[in-house]
């Protein structure tokens, strides 16, 4: 495998698109300081797969794209490409089958980095384990830049092993064993996580085996207490059925009287409306009378009003007008004024505009001469700088078309030699038939290892993906299962609490419920009353007196069954008792109308405190934070019993545990579902895996077959194809280059003469310009002269035009004001006569007066009439009000027959709906499918003694507490997912001691070839080091630790450490050990820069000797700027830098070089 070229674009200084050729083994890269050398050996690093910037000499990896020039913008990103020859099959692999292979990486200012292969893309380590052990990585030995020789030789000695691995071939096993590691890192993680797991299911199944058995009891408790509540809901559902038809007739005659009682009323109700209509007509009719005399009363005011207004009027008029007469005089004596001054200002204004203009006309006339002046000169100069930049263009032009021309005859003569040979080469060794069978063997064995390729491939993403859902189903497992476990345990608490609790009254018999569960307050003040009675919420009403010898600890409290009778007592509209519903208990109603007598309700603490003054004896406020004030003093907050909040929280949490436990079951069995399926997945990948193995040997069998038979040809044929190609272009560059070397020497000639032309021209108009600008400068003053006088009469200008402006302004508010003046007299003069007749007013305003009169006797008649009928409207309402008093009491009646009715048939259907919704769905025959209740309840006791035997069995199974009834289910699936998670472990455990025995078998492999190599390298540097000091020794020493060291002593010397050498026998010491890892495994091609810089002529001799004698297996491309070492070249490649900041290469072949001045020689 050889580097044939590289190709930069937008890399670092290489602004344009740069294709650099590698044709030859020894490629040496020469130019100046600065001119970009260095950049070529960081192009190869960074395609190669370096990752630092600072390895690149930059500060990010965005100082790799050219970032402008004086003349350039920056590139939008950097691009280099190396395209290697690989038709001896020295890479292998998949890309090991082409004949040519591209690596190319893309960089663009947005951060997106590209690799490619042979136009594919790939990743970083896909680059990266093409070179693994071949010692051509972005940090291996064979790219060795500045200052590399120094770090190799003061390098620490596990970077020393790092080097001696490479060569040995040991990273490729390296990377398999830190994949094989981090594979038994994540088995052994998963088996802590699955003996965690196991140990959590032994000590969940542990607790299901005690809750089983509790489900047994509560089961057969639970079917005893359905039957004893069936008996006791039959009974009182037909016992609510007679109720309500007694009900139903009592309902229907009280209907009836109510509905005569309400016709009687509709009768007297429209007597009444029709004696009320007539009331309103009459109350109408009176207010129209009160708005005729009102309105009356109103026009003769206005009429009043008018009067008084018109003699008010008629001497502010008569002012107006006298005033208007005299300011008309005054203004006309100053318009007469005004006149005239304006016309002085106007003559003055007249004679300024005229020498203004004749001034402006002189000035521009003086302005334009000068500017003619120096545009003249101008002219001249430009066209004498044009002259001479045509000149010098011509001269580079000619220049440039020589030398195209020259290196267009060398390359032509050198590519006719080449093509001659390969052609005659080719006619001799013609393998075309063989190449072809081995070729087609070889496609059908790339076609199945495609076929394979792409199976395994898509089988991996999808084993990838299963393998993704199947995590993802374990953490939701685990999640949702921890979630459950914490509900277990806190329900598991409250009910153990609860069990504590509820000790205390196994020692009294049938206590029945507990107050604060039948308890029902509004939303508003539950606080204050859970903190008022305190522990008494949980009073218990037990059928009998309870006899205790001795009272247990413990906090409790118990009614008595028949309790004393309270004192009747009248009940405020804020006490506290309006804000509770009552229980049914009647010793619950009866111990709270005890505990919360006189205690009342107030919105807060502040009017509480204020109406304090208000409470009789034993009364309280009481606020809904649970504050209550007396007329005593102040008693704050409570703490608000738990028990109720306890017993509602274990409620809550028995029935999230239960969905959690619902959830979590369904969780685990996706968790199985796609573990089954990636188990499944992953063997079916194993086996098109070692399928695909199997066809990739047989692929590198044939394709090496191939190769073999076909290198020869195919080469042969591409570079005779590639240099015909080469042939025609270079002859048509040559003609190019000949005409366009003809068309400069005639340009040249023609500039030359043109410039000498501009040139005295240019002098002439130099002359003349000098002329030009003594008579500019001449106008210039002439200019300002004028200019200063013409300012001078814009001035006066513009003081007699502001004086005429200001006059005639004056002149025009005159002439306005003295309009305004003759409008009001005017207008005084016109309403003069439009003021109505003052006698007649006064006799409409007498005719008001009697009217008014008249609308007064109307009034007084018709208040009459409307007494009379306000007095019988007043009877009939007495009527229909008493008969509405008695209305209600009949709608009361009929509404609590109608309630009594509702209220049996609503408990005849809450006991037939009980019945319904414990044996599951309605029956359709209730007489004949309840038939055996029927049987039951005519020798059944009273449903109260019903009700009491069942308390007895509800007690029993709270008794038992919180019980899981799903836990035999529960049960035996925890007994199944405990041989899953043992299978499990098995086989994680065997995968385990298989990935160790794996690392094993690596690094015994991988210490034996380091040892190999170690000794092989030892033995090479022995024999370069006499070779390149002229005699010494040197010699690598294992540490301890396992890294390596460097021993040299150079001729004559008995140094004790390598540092306290000189910096050219350092480099030289480097180099030894360099050429001897080369000599163990060579890689095929070899970068350097300037790593000779520090050696004297002698050791740069030996040093090109040896490197002469190793380029026949590796390819050197190096920079250097000795001339020994250029010397050696097969082909010099130049870097140049004539515009700042922009590398260009110049290409140059020493050979053809030598033939091309041999050939010059003869023919001299």
């Amino acid at each position: 495998m050889r580097l044939t070229h590289i190709k930069l674009s937008g890399f670092k200084s290489f602004a344009e698109t740069t294709t650099i050729p590698v044709p030859g083994q020894l490629v040496a890269v020469v130019g100046p300081n600065g001119c970009g050398k260095s950049n070529v050996m960081d192009a190869v690093r960074w395609v190669l797969g370096e990752s630092s910037a600072k390895q690149l000499r930059g500060e990010s990896m965005q100082d790799v794209i050219f970032n402008g020039a004086a003349t350039r913008r920056a590139a939008a990103r950097a691009s280099v490409e190396l395209v290697f020859d690989n038709s001896s099959g020295t890479l292998g692999g998949a890309w090991g089958q082409y004949a040519e292979i591209s690596i190319k990486r893309q960089l663009s200012r947005q951060g997106e980095s590209h690799y490619l292969i042979n136009g594919q893309t790939v990743r970083r380590r896909d680059i990266t384990e093409l070179f693994l052990g071949t010692g051509a990585g972005a940090r291996g030995y064979a790219v060795i830049e500045q200052g590399m020789i120094s770090r190799i030789i003061e390098a620490r000695p596990e970077e020393l092993r790092g080097y001696l691995e490479e060569a040995a071939g040991v990273s490729k096993y390296k990377e398999r064993r830190r994949e094989t590691a981090q594979r038994l890192a994540d088995t052994r993680a998963h088996l802590q996580r699955l003996a965690d797991m196991r140990q959590e299911l032994d000590r969940q199944t542990d607790k299901l085996r005690e809750q089983a058995a509790a489900a047994e009891q509560h089961q057969t408790l639970s079917r005893e207490l359905a039957q004893l509540q069936d008996l006791a809901d039959f009974i009182l559902w037909q016992h609510a059925l007679h109720e309500a038809d007694l009900a139903q007739a009592r309902h229907q005659t009280a209907q009836s009287e109510y509905e005569h009682s309400e016709q009687q009323l509709h009768t007297l109700e429209d007597q009444y409306a029709e004696l009320h209509t007539q009331e309103q007509q009459h109350q109408q009719q009176r207010h129209s009378l009160n708005r005729e005399h009102a309105l009356l009363r109103e026009q003769k005011a206005r009429l009043e009003e008018q009067l008084h207004a018109q003699r008010r009027h008629r001497e502010q008029q008569q002012q107006q007008r006298s005033h208007a007469q005299a300011a008309l005089q005054v203004l006309a004596q100053e318009a007469d004024a005004l006149q005239q001054q304006l016309t002085h200002a106007h003559s003055r204004l007249q004679e300024h505009q005229r020498d203004s203009q004749a001034l402006v006309q002189a000035l521009e006339q003086q302005q334009r001469a000068a500017e003619a002046a120096q545009s003249h000169c101008q002219n001249r100069r430009d066209h004498a700088r044009q002259c001479q930049n045509t000149q010098q263009h011509a001269r580079h032009q000619a220049e440039l078309a020589q030398q195209q021309v020259q290196y267009a005859e060398h390359s032509l003569h050198e590519r006719q030699n080449r093509l001659a040979r390969l052609a005659q080469q080719h006619q001799q060794d013609d393998h075309t038939l063989a190449a072809q069978q081995a070729l087609t063997e070889a496609d059908t064995r790339q076609h199945q290892h495609d076929t394979l390729a792409e199976a395994v491939l898509q089988l991996e993403n999808e084993q990838t993906q299963l393998h993704q859902h199947c995590q993802s189903a374990e953490h939701a497992y685990r999640d949702v299962h921890a979630r459950w476990l914490q509900a277990q345990a806190e329900a598991h608490a409250l009910a153990q609490w609860q069990d504590e609790q509820a000790d205390f009254w196994q020692h009294l018999p049938d206590c029945g419920s507990i107050l604060w569960q039948q308890l029902d307050v509004d939303e508003t003040w539950r606080q204050a009353v859970y903190v008022l009675l305190g522990a008494r919420l949980n009073a218990r009403a037990p059928a009998e007196e309870p006899v205790l010898t001795d009272l247990p600890a413990g906090e409790a409290v118990w009614l008595h069954p028949s309790p004393s009778p309270l004192a009747a007592s009248v009940r405020a509209d804020d006490a506290l008792l309006n804000r509770i519903r009552l229980p049914d208990h009647s010793l619950f109603t009866h111990a709270l109308a005890h505990w919360l007598a006189g205690v009342r309700c107030a919105d807060n603490w502040q009017q509480a405190w204020a109406r304090r003054h208000e409470l009789a004896d034993g009364e309280s406020w009481l606020t809904p934070a649970g504050q209550r004030i007396d007329r005593i003093g102040v008693y704050l907050n409570g703490t608000p019993n738990p028990h109720h909040q306890r017993a509602a929280e274990l409620d809550r949490l028995q029935q999230h545990s239960q969905a959690l436990a619902d959830e979590c079951q369904l969780a685990e069995q996706h968790w199985q579902q796609q573990r089954a399926r990636a188990q499944s997945h992953q063997q079916h990948l194993a086996e098109q895996q070692q399928a695909l193995r199997q066809a990739a040997a047989e692929l590198a069998h044939a394709q090496q077959h191939a190769a073999q038979w076909q290198a020869r040809c195919e080469q042969q044929a591409q570079q005779l194809a590639r240099l015909q190609s080469e042939q025609e272009q270079a002859q048509q560059e040559y003609q190019d280059a000949e005409n366009r070397l003809a068309q400069a020497r005639a340009q040249l000639a023609q500039c030359q003469s043109a410039a000498a032309t501009a040139e005295q021209q240019a002098r002439t108009a130099e002359n003349e310009l000098s002329a030009a600008e003594q008579a500019a400068q001449h106008a210039r003053q002439s200019a300002a002269h004028s200019a200063n006088a013409h300012r001078r009469a814009q001035e006066q200008e513009a003081y007699w035009q502001g004086l005429h402006q200001q006059h005639s302004q004056s002149l025009a508010d005159n002439r306005r004001q003295q309009t305004h003046q003759q409008a009001l007299l005017d207008e005084s003069q016109a309403q003069q006569g439009h003021w109505p007749d003052y006698e007649e007013q006064l006799l409409r305003l007498d005719s008001l007066d009697e009217m008014a009169a008249q609308a007064e006797e109307q009034q007084a008649e018709l208040a009459q009439q409307l007494q009379q009928l306000q007095q019988q409207l007043h009877h009939t309402d007495q009527q229909r009000r008493h008969l509405q008093a008695q209305l209600p009491h009949r709608q009361n009646a009929v509404q609590d027959a109608l309630l009594l009715q509702q209220q049996s048939l609503l408990s005849a259907k809450q006991h037939y709906n009980e019945l319904v919704e414990r044996h599951g769905s309605e029956p359709d025959n209730p007489e004949h499918t309840w038939a055996h209740l029927k049987t039951a309840a005519a020798n059944a006791p009273a449903p109260s003694l019903l009700k009491q035997r069942a308390a007895a069995v509800r007690r029993r199974i709270e008794a038992l507490g919180a019980v899981n009834l799903a836990a035999l289910q529960e049960l035996t699936q925890a007994q199944e997912r405990s041989d899953y998670y043992r299978n499990q472990n098995d086989d994680l455990q065997q995968a385990a001691e298989l990935l160790e025995q794996a690392i094993a078998q690596i690094d015994r492999e991988t210490e034996s070839r380091f040892r190999d190599t170690f000794e092989q390298a030892n033995r090479h540097m022995a024999h370069y080091f006499p070779t390149l000091f002229g005699g010494g020794e040197a010699a690598l020493v294992l540490a301890q630790d396992g890294g390596v060291s460097i021993h040299a002593r150079p001729p004559g010397k008995k140094n004790s450490t390598i540092q306290l050498l000189s910096g050219g026998e350092k480099a030289l010491t480097a180099m030894s050990l360099v050429f001897a890892l080369f000599s163990l495994n060579p890689a095929p091609f070899c970068l350097l820069d300037e790593v000779d810089a520090p050696l004297d002529d002698a050791n740069t001799g030996r040093f090109c000797r040896l490197v002469k004698q190793m380029s026949a297996n590796t390819q050197f491309l190096y920079i250097s700027h000795n001339r020994l070492t250029m010397e050696m070249a097969e082909q010099l490649i130049g870097i140049t830098m004539q515009e700042k900041g922009v590398s260009r290469m110049v290409a140059v072949d020493i050979r053809q070089a030598a033939e091309f001045a041999r050939t010059n020689d003869n023919t001299s």
